[in-house]
């Protein structure tokens, strides 16, 4: 007979295993859906190019949709940060977050090196540097957001200001 809990714990371990060996599923997957679909992919797909968008967009519409009101948003979101917790106390769970970790700031990097490329953003800005502030501040505004702490709409107003902060003035 399975105790109280078990049927909890039984799904936050499948979102674990979805998390860390099912490409399609993992959070450093991140990304819009586009009815024109991807022009060009990048890395391991984090990042996409969808036509008709400029690099520096692409890389801001793929950060925001980490925080919608989607129900898969928001069970990566919850997830991620249930491993986060986690690896606090549990160290086999701390080099599988850490290799997630590593490449969705490099897949992130790489839209920022992107948008550099294409002169839409500072080209002294560190890209990897860059990545980490940016992806560590969605994580914690999704945090934020999952509990109550902050409008989505606030949320999303504030990554847009952090990606503005972080590229550097649009150039016109």
């Amino acid at each position: 007979m399975r105790g109280p809990g078990t049927r909890a714990r039984g799904r936050q371990d499948r979102r674990r295993r979805d998390l860390f060996h099912d490409p399609a599923r993992s959070p450093s997957r991140p990304g819009p859906r586009s009815p024109r679909g991807p022009v060009r992919t990048h890395g391991t797909g984090a990042h996409l190019r969808y036509g008709g968008e400029d690099a520096r967009a692409t890389l801001l519409q793929a950060l925001l949709s980490e925080l919608q009101d989607a129900p898969r948003v928001r069970e990566n979101s919850t997830t991620r940060g249930e491993l986060r917790a986690g690896a606090v106390f549990h160290a086999e769970l701390r080099e599988p977050l850490a290799e997630s970790t590593r490449s969705r700031s490099q897949d992130t990097a790489d839209a920022v090196s992107d948008a550099q490329a294409a002169g839409l953003a500072d080209l002294h800005v560190a890209s990897l540097d860059a990545a980490e502030r940016l992806t560590a501040l969605v994580e914690g505004l999704g945090e934020r957001w999952l509990s109550g702490s902050l409008t989505l709409e606030r949320a999303r107003g504030l990554l847009t200001g952090a990606v503005e902060t972080e590229l550097g003035p649009r150039p016109t």
